[in-house]
């Protein structure tokens, strides 16, 4: 079935829409719709089922330059033609830096050259569109653990940097707590690598859902994750959310017939107690965690506490 292009005509002279219909008719692969007002037109067009739009600007002036940038606005994944009465040098290249597809005259349209103007400005919106999506995918791939979904070691690094110079700026505490599964590797030799991923993902969803907003789960490798807890008033703040999320992390795993009582080993370093700058306060959470295996896993260790024990 022969692909149907919807153009929407924005404008309210009907000799325009009477030029645009009898340049269109001789193409059935073209649909024509027309609005009188740019209001009507955006409420047309998100709906759904428009192609491209043609936008009918009377003035090449500021007032069309701001109708052109507030439809453009409203409209962003729509591509849009400007249509005028007569041909504006300086106007057309505005319109095109705002990011109209074209610029075109109206006593100047022929059947085949406007269908053909319409065709490759839909087509080239599809390209830099799928281009658009491309980058933030590979952006993300870059950034994000790929079995988890969860920011990776070099987006960890980067909200860590934020995190801590937020916490200067407000002069408050942040801590960054560091997970280890306890026995992690034996799930994944006995019950093998798809269980053992399915686990890693349930932990991942599960951290995620006990967090706030404003803090950050990172996955840094293997079974080890990363907690930044930011904007901490007091310790015992801190010592609140990390009782949470270490009592959420208790609950056993449900994975098929399988229920796995998976435990974790948990340390906790805080700025500026432990340290102010990245690598003392990972070194020293890192040091609280091997200190909670050391004590027989499944525990939660601060730094401070383990210095003082």
């Amino acid at each position: 079935m022969e692909r149907i292009f919807a153009v929407l005509l924005i404008g309210d002279d009907a000799a325009d829409q009477t030029v645009l219909r009898r340049q269109l008719e001789v193409f059935p692969d073209f649909m024509l719709d027309c609005t009188a007002s740019i209001k009507d037109g955006v409420a047309r067009a998100s709906q759904g089922g428009i192609d491209i739009v043609l936008l009918k600007i009377n003035h090449a002036d500021d007032a069309g330059t701001q109708l052109l940038a507030s439809t453009i606005a409203a409209l962003p994944h729509i591509p849009i033609i400007v249509m005028t009465d007569e041909f504006d040098d300086q106007f057309a290249l505005e319109a095109i830096r705002l990011g109209a597809q074209d610029y075109l005259i109206k006593d100047h349209l022929e059947s085949v050259w406007l269908m053909n103007r319409l065709k490759f400005a839909i087509c080239r919106n599809r390209v830099v569109a799928n281009l658009r999506i491309s980058k933030k995918r590979e952006q993300h791939l870059a950034t994000h653990d790929m079995l988890t979904g969860l920011p990776n070691r070099q987006l960890f690094y980067d909200r860590f940097d934020q995190a801590l110079a937020n916490a200067r700026r407000c002069s408050c505490k942040m801590a960054i707590m560091f997970l280890d599964l306890d026995n992690f590797k034996q799930i994944n030799d006995s019950l093998g690598h798809d269980v053992g991923d399915r686990l890693l993902r349930s932990v991942a969803k599960r951290l995620s859902a006990n967090i706030r907003q404003s803090d950050t789960v990172a996955r840094i490798g293997g079974d080890e994750f990363t907690v930044i807890i930011n904007n901490l008033s007091s310790l015992n703040a801190m010592h609140t959310i990390s009782a949470k999320i270490f009592k959420t992390m208790a609950a056993d795993y449900i994975l098929d017939q399988h229920r796995l009582p998976v435990t974790t080993s948990m340390g906790v370093a805080v700025y500026p107690d432990d340290g102010n700058d990245r690598d003392i306060l990972l070194k020293k959470a890192d040091l609280a965690m091997y200190h909670a295996k050391k004590l027989g896993r499944n525990s939660l260790q601060v730094y401070k506490d383990v210095i003082a024990a």
